[in-house]
């Protein structure tokens, strides 16, 4: 449930996991919790409210987080956004709110309430809080994937406590999909006028920026740089973007095996707090690698691929971004596969999706 999807039906094995669970032994708390947030994704709402009443039951530890929470998804589930007092609910703890919007969130299944979450934890929380960061990195995924687009720029171009990071975040929101080149670009440009000076997750952004839309020549010279530096200092994020940048290049060079197997081989390295960073959680290794799964006619291995996006695990502050892509990748395996049912299904996901506005 709280590791990085790879190739498997993560959800659907955590799902019937606890199911089993709650089912085989006295009512696990711990098992429920998780239950509800299922059936309040699927919009089984008569199921989540009579869960809930359960979780309630079995008198969890009320001094956490989880019992607000769920209670916070059921409500917004059920009413809407408009219906939550968010101001006074981050007041109160931020916490379930941010658990909360980070839950909904997952696969799209409630972008609305997920961006009011993210946008009352970034208005309300104090300035430092642990939550601050997830929250613009939650807020620009949800406005990216629902095609948002001046509202993600006006995120994008905002210089904030976090100095010009956020201004990164257009290189891969670009690279997925969203209708942003044009900033996307200029940062690019700023960072290659800093080459010598920039640390190494900058490098990345960077790299794989002209790895695709760049000059390819400056990709490899910035791959050639974090390989070295990761041979000298043995870093775990700079052999991570190492490596990372290496399949990238070897796709853009058309090598394509090569870069299957390279992406296949990338693991997070990050403790699970810090995989909401697109540059540790792999979100563009794995759209890359559904895409030259699909293009090399791996249907049932694109699938898995792109179907990891709806993980409910550790990244799915970053998956968010990548849906729409992921789900175009899903549709055109139903497609290949005369799957006619899979594939209105996941159209009608995609349009929905697409055409919400917050």
């Amino acid at each position: 449930m709280h590791l990085l999807p790879r190739r498997s039906p993560q959800d659907s094995l955590a799902r019937d996991a606890f199911s089993r669970v709650y089912e085989n032994t006295a009512g696990s708390a711990p098992a429920l919790y998780h239950l509800v947030e299922f059936a309040i994704r699927d919009g089984q709402l008569g199921h989540a409210a009579d869960l809930l009443a359960r979780y309630r039951a079995a008198s969890p530890d009320t001094s956490g987080y989880a019992l607000p929470k769920l209670d916070l998804m059921f409500r917004c589930a059920e009413r809407g956004p408009d219906a939550i007092d968010w101001r006074a609910e981050v007041l109160e703890d931020v916490a379930p709110v941010a658990q909360a919007a980070r839950s909904l969130g997952v696969g799209g299944a409630f972008a609305e309430c997920a961006l009011a979450g993210w946008r009352a934890v970034r208005q309300y929380a104090a300035p430092n809080d642990v939550w601050q960061f997830a929250a613009l990195v939650g807020m620009q995924s949800l406005l990216a994937a629902t095609e948002q687009t001046e509202k993600l720029a006006a995120i994008l171009d905002t210089t904030s406590e976090y100095g010009t990071t956020p201004r990164l975040f257009s290189i891969v929101d670009a690279l997925a999909g969203a209708d942003v080149n044009e900033f996307a670009g200029s940062v690019a440009q700023a960072l290659r006028d800093d080459l010598f000076d920039i640390n190494d997750f900058r490098l990345w952004f960077l790299g794989v920026w002209d790895a695709y839309r760049g000059p390819i020549e400056e990709a490899r010279a910035i791959g050639d740089t974090l390989l070295a530096r990761s041979a000298a200092t043995g870093d775990r994020r700079t052999t991570l973007v190492a490596r990372s940048l290496s399949a990238h290049i070897a796709l853009a060079d058309g090598d394509t095996t090569r870069a299957i197997q390279m992406f296949e081989a990338l693991t997070p390295t990050a403790d699970r707090a810090a995989l909401q960073h697109p540059w540790e959680s792999l979100g563009l290794e794995r759209l890359m690698l559904a895409r030259i799964l699909l293009a090399a006619g791996r249907y049932e291995e694109a699938l898995h691929a792109a179907a990891s996006f709806d993980s409910p695990g550790a990244t799915n502050i970053t998956n968010t971004l990548f849906l729409p892509a992921s789900l175009e990748i899903r549709s055109r395996v139903a497609d290949a596969l005369g799957d006619a049912s899979a594939a209105m299904t996941i159209e009608r996901r995609l349009n929905a999706l697409k055409h919400r506005t917050m």
